[in-house]
């Protein structure tokens, strides 16, 4: 959803059919693990800094947001009124303010 031409000189992976992706591959049993998400939630609440979740207020995926418990520097932003396809792009005021303090304090530059 980005542009990437700048940067199509330095990418070279093939382009991938991301449903492929997840589909059993080369006779290959996937294997549904559902402690392997559990494991990533509580890392990314309790060690994962220098993160932010956007989430679209109207979009039903929200309900199942990663909860932040404040041992961490990341955030996370609920966009009211956005739906699924909820982006930095899309935020403003108070939301917009907060990520743009973040990326700064983070990256120790001033973003105008």
């Amino acid at each position: 959803a980005f542009d990437r031409s700048h940067l199509e000189d330095l990418l070279t992976a093939e382009p991938m059919d991301i449903v492929q992706a997840f589909r059993e591959v080369h006779g290959l049993q996937l294997v549904y693990r559902p402690e392997v998400m559990r494991d990533i939630c509580e890392w990314v609440a309790s060690e994962g800094d220098n993160m932010i979740f956007i989430y679209g207020g109207d979009d039903p995926w929200t309900a199942a947001a990663i909860e932040l418990d404040g041992s961490t520097n990341s955030i996370r932003i609920i966009n009211p009124g956005s739906g699924h396809d909820a982006d930095i792009r899309a935020l403003s005021g108070t939301g917009r303010t907060q990520v743009f303090s973040a990326l700064e304090q983070w990256l120790g530059v001033s973003i105008n």
